[in-house]
């Protein structure tokens, strides 16, 4: 409470810091977790093309053996399916990370759809981009496809788990 006069009162409600040292929301929750999404892709693919090769080699070698499948093309359907479920994941976190910074309670806008996306794709290309400077790797078109399409898909996946949320027949109990 801070009094200038005797008439005026003015109350000063100051949100204290937890422990760590400063206040802590979903905001900041959700962009750390956007940032780390983000510095995982940005080092998978600084990795050179023999060691991404045997990193993904191992998963299709086994699933090749299992389903009695050509080992070349698993090799090529799980390095496929890996940048479209890694930018699936970075895209349901951009959305609730946009979500936080331009709406209330973290509500469905268009802003936030296409913040989300247009962050989503320019991550994509940059980061085919970035593996031009790769020992081995190649900047693809296809991948940026295939990277944009699992950001769209993420952030539709979580649009419809609202939607669907939503408009659950209620059970008399609430």
């Amino acid at each position: 409470m801070i009094k200038n006069n005797p008439h005026d009162t003015i109350s000063i409600k100051e949100k204290k810091a937890p422990r760590g040292g400063f206040p802590f929301n979903k905001k900041h929750l959700y962009t750390m977790i956007t940032i780390l999404i983000m510095a995982l892709i940005f080092i998978h693919s600084a990795m050179p093309a023999d060691l991404s090769s045997k990193e993904s080699g191992l998963i299709s070698g086994f699933l090749a053996r299992s389903l009695n499948q050509d080992p070349e093309a698993m090799s090529f359907l799980i390095r496929k399916c890996a940048h479209f479920t890694e930018y699936m994941i970075l895209g349901i976190s951009l959305f609730f990370t946009m979500g936080e910074y331009l709406t209330a309670a973290g509500s469905f806008s268009w802003p936030v759809f296409f913040s989300a996306w247009g962050i989503g794709t320019f991550y994509a290309v940059t980061d085919e981009i970035h593996q031009l400077f790769s020992p081995g790797r190649s900047c693809e078109f296809r991948d940026m496809c295939i990277d944009c399409a699992g950001v769209l898909t993420g952030i539709l996946l979580i649009i419809l788990l609202r939607k669907r949320g939503r408009h659950t027949p209620s059970d008399g109990n609430r």
